[in-house]
């Protein structure tokens, strides 16, 4: 009944070497033009964008006073106001970027580069899937329609990165395309995340959702495998302790901040000013001007 975790690569495919070396070269050539897209579109989004310069605001301060403000310098109703720069990293590495090149391009093409890995991610899993040239471009392209308007050098283009390269490195180990010890450097990606976007908190939930159904479907198929069929062998002991391990320290290293356990009280603090500002309390508060004008001239 069991089946060897050590399965060929392609032993489900029926693909010849020829078919996959064909696939992989249309594959390229889909990615080619969707990475000009990417940098196409990408230079377009900066104008009109006051949370890039509210970001590189945040990162001068940072360089300049050396410390991590916990109270709102930029807000004119409420000056004082307790505020966490959870995006603190972001903020600082944008604003070296745009001061050490003394230009917006860098800036610019972040994204794109952010979007390119995920796109390359996502092409190497289909074609070692052996998926059809036809499907991978449709894909490909989808995926870059649907994604218009998270193309902005943003935070949260590293929190959708994050979340893709969780899947990218699970289905990697599981396809035994990689070794389990490859998810060892999940637990550094978690503490970099957490200090640049609060989406950290979906890519652990992601993570956490991960293993608990690689564990409850090895319970599963102990229990019932003589009675029904499971379309791919399950982890043993070993690796499912291994993955909560990893899973474990993720935890700690996303605790990481300089914020303490203040951290863990953002989220339901950033999703409530999401709902206000829906509310229209955008329009009204002042803080959502461009305080950037030293650079942008204004």
């Amino acid at each position: 009944m069991s089946v060897k975790s050590s399965q060929p690569r392609h032993s489900r495919s029926g693909n010849s070497p020829e078919q996959g070396s064909r696939i992989s070269a249309i594959a390229a050539v889909a990615l080619s033009c969707v990475g000009i897209l990417i940098i196409m579109l990408s230079l377009t989004k900066l104008a009109g964008d006051d949370d890039v310069f509210w970001h590189l605001a945040t990162g001068r301060w940072i360089v300049e006073n050396y410390a991590i403000p916990h109270q709102d310098v930029f807000g004119h109703p409420y000056p004082g106001q307790e505020w966490l720069p959870t995006g603190w990293l972001w903020d600082v590495s944008t604003y070296l970027l745009y001061s050490t090149t003394n230009s917006y391009l860098p800036l610019q093409l972040l994204p794109a580069a952010v979007w390119l890995c995920m796109f390359t991610m996502l092409a190497i899993v289909m074609v070692r899937k052996n998926v059809s040239a036809p499907i991978t471009i449709v894909i490909l392209l989808l995926t870059l329609v649907t994604s218009f308007g998270r193309m902005r050098p943003r935070p949260l283009i590293i929190s959708l990165l994050g979340i893709v390269l969780i899947w990218f490195l699970f289905l990697s180990f599981r396809s035994n395309w990689s070794s389990l010890k490859s998810l060892y450097v999940l637990p550094p990606i978690f503490l970099i995340w957490s200090n640049v976007h609060l989406g950290v908190i979906e890519g652990l939930a992601t993570f956490f959702m991960i293993v608990l159904i690689e564990h409850v479907y090895a319970l599963a198929y102990r229990k019932f495998a003589s009675q029904k069929s499971y379309p791919f062998h399950p982890l043993n002991s070993h690796d499912i302790k291994t993955l909560w391990f990893i899973l474990a320290i993720s935890v700690v290293a996303v605790c990481i901040t300089p914020f303490g356990y203040s951290f863990s009280l953002c989220v339901p603090t950033y999703e409530c000013e999401h709902a206000s500002n829906h509310q229209g309390m955008a329009a009204t508060v002042f803080r959502h001007h461009t305080p950037y004008g030293g650079i942008v001239g204004i």
